[in-house]
This record gives structure tokens, C-alpha cells and sequence, in this order.
């Protein structure tokens, strides 16, 4: 399956239509993986139960969709069988890789305990130099270890995995439990709550190199097209700004002219009025207004009318 492109609240609409088992099916991924995908981008889900108490007729609950900063983020979904597909071309481009490699550029963020420190880091030259040969790198920025892929940077760590046991030395239900390191290391990529891991398993990590590769390169492809995504929705939103700018001037400019139009036929309305007063008094036998006064009010009429 190709990649597909859904929006956030696409995928809500499809979690609340039908159970995940078969939403999964039709997109061609895993339940787990769907899971994730609703988790990474705050999707809610129906409760256990939900479908059964629908079949039968009984009141259910169907939690909104919760308001985030990027209501209509673009969701991208790696097919399994693409993503599978693309380990196996890595694998078989890095075994063509020569055995003699330059030492590769940079270094990648660990927490691990003694015993496993000489594995990690047998590990990271590993994979600093099957990135090398795939054309991409890795920088430390800020304190921390990015992979660039394609030119897009992501966050890369590794770790030993905690567990958490009793405690035979406690005395206290404050230090009940302790966390002990187990001997098993994961990469850790990507950015804080969106972050994905590839662990030991049935192949150590080191055994994982072209999985990790095409994990990462399959990161980099759904970046650049979320970046191409934002960048349509924020030219389509600027659009929408300089057309709403326009149309306030339109009529900004419009009300100006009103406003000009009414004060002209209110001058006109007075010019008018004066004129009619004029009038009167012209006609009057005995009227205390000499032409001296009838000359200065027909001035002040014509000075009123914008006619003129």
C-alpha cells in the first residue's frame, strides 16, 4: 500500500464509524499501529464495549473531537507492506556497502549503563556510517542529536531500558519500588509525544540498521509532506487574509463615499431650504430684509450647494 494522506479529523470520523479492527484492515496497518497513530495525534476512542451496547440499542457515549492547535493536521500513514518493502532495498543497498568506510561525522545522544556502553556505541558507528552511505548525516544542535534525512532533522537517542522491581531494602512506601537497568537498548526518533522507538527483539539493534534507516527515511517522506501540506494551507490562509483585507477596504472606501454623498445632500437639503426661505421673504410687501441681506443669503446658499 502506498502512503496515505488523511486529515486528523478524517481519521476521527473513521475510529467512531467502525470498530479498529476493521478501520486497520481498510488501511492496511496494523490495530497497534492505528492506536498509535490516534494517540500520537490525540484522537479519542471509543470505549471497550462501545459497539456492543450500539449493536444492541443501548445509550452510548462518542467523545468529541478535542480542539488542538492544528485542528486539520494532515495525517500521513506509511503502508506496512511500503515500509517493509523499502527495509529490504536498504538491506540490500548496505550490504554492497564497501567494509572500509571513513569514519563518519557526528554523534548520537545515549543513557546507558557500563555494560552496555561499548554495544551502543559499537551501535552508533553502525549506523552513523550505513547513514553516511545513504547520503544523509547526523548534527548536534542544541544539545541534542538529529539525523538529516533528506534535509529534514530528527531527534535520535538511545537508551537502556528500565524496569520497575520491588525494592528488598525498603522501609518506606516512598522507595517501594526502584528502576533497574535491563540490558536492552532502543533508539528512540522523532519529537517528544510524536516519537517512535525501534528496540532490541528478536534481532539486537545493531541487526536493525536497514529497519531503523527505512524507518527514518519513511519519517523524513511524511515530514516534507506535511511541510508541502502547511505551507498550501498557510498560502491558502494568507490568501484569505489579503482577499478579507480587500474586501474591508471595498467597503471601508464605500461607507467613506456614503458618508461624503449624505453630508453633500444634507448641504444641498440646505441650500435648497435657504433658497425657499429667500423666496418668502421676497414676496413679502414690507419685509424688514433688504437686498443688502437677500445678496448675502443667496451667497450663502450657493456656497452650501455642492452643485455649484
Amino acid at each position: 500500500m502506498d502512503n496515505l494522506v488523511i486529515t486528523r479529523k478524517e481519521l476521527y470520523n473513521g475510529v467512531w464509524t467502525e470498530p479498529m479492527t476493521l478501520l486497520a484492515k481498510k488501511m492496511e496497518i496494523s490495530e497497534s499501529n492505528l492506536r498509535r497513530l490516534c494517540k500520537e495525534h490525540g484522537i479519542p476512542l471509543p470505549a471497550v464495549g462501545y459497539w456492543k451496547k450500539l449493536e444492541f440499542g443501548k445509550p452510548v457515549e462518542k467523545i468529541e473531537l478535542p480542539v488542538l492547535p492544528d485542528i486539520e493536521k494532515t495525517i500521513i500513514v506509511c503502508g506496512e507492506d511500503s515500509v517493509n518493502s523499502m527495509e529490504k532495498e536498504i538491506e540490500i543497498a548496505l550490504a554492497a556497502m564497501p567494509k572500509k568506510v571513513s569514519d563518519p561525522k557526528g554523534e548520537i545522544d545515549m543513557n546507558v549503563t557500563n555494560k552496555t556502553k561499548v554495544r551502543a556505541i559499537n551501535f552508533i558507528q553502525q549506523l552513523l556510517k550505513a547513514l553516511q552511505y545513504r547520503g544523509h548525516s547526523v548534527i548536534v544542535k542544541n544539545g541534542c542529536s538529529y539525523a538529516v534525512v533528506k534535509n529534514i532533522h530528527i531527534k535520535l537517542y538511545i537508551k537502556e531500558k528500565e524496569k520497575r522491581i520491588t525494592n528488598p531494602e525498603s522501609k518506606h512506601s516512598i522507595d517501594k519500588y526502584k528502576l533497574v537497568f535491563t540490558g536492552i537498548l532502543y533508539l528512540k526518533y522523532g519529537e517528544n509525544y510524536k516519537a517512535k522507538q525501534i528496540e532490541d527483539g528478536k534481532l539486537p539493534l545493531e541487526q536493525q540498521v536497514p529497519k531503523i534507516i527505512a524507518a527514518l527515511e519513511a519519517e523524513a517522506e511524511s515530514e516534507i509532506i506535511e511541510m508541502a501540506r502547511r505551507k498550501e494551507w498557510h498560502d491558502a490562509y494568507e490568501r484569505k487574509l489579503e482577499d478579507d483585507r480587500r474586501l474591508l477596504q471595498k467597503e471601508q472606501e464605500v461607507k467613506k463615499r456614503e458618508k461624503k454623498l449624505l453630508k453633500q445632500a444634507k448641504k444641498f437639503q440646505h441650500a435648497n431650504l435657504i433658497r425657499e426661505y429667500i423666496k418668502a421673504i421676497e414676496l413679502q410687501p414690507y419685509s424688514e430684509k433688504g437686498p443688502e441681506w437677500l445678496a448675502w443669503a443667496k451667497q450663502q446658499a450657493d456656497l452650501l450647494d455642492p452643485t455649484l
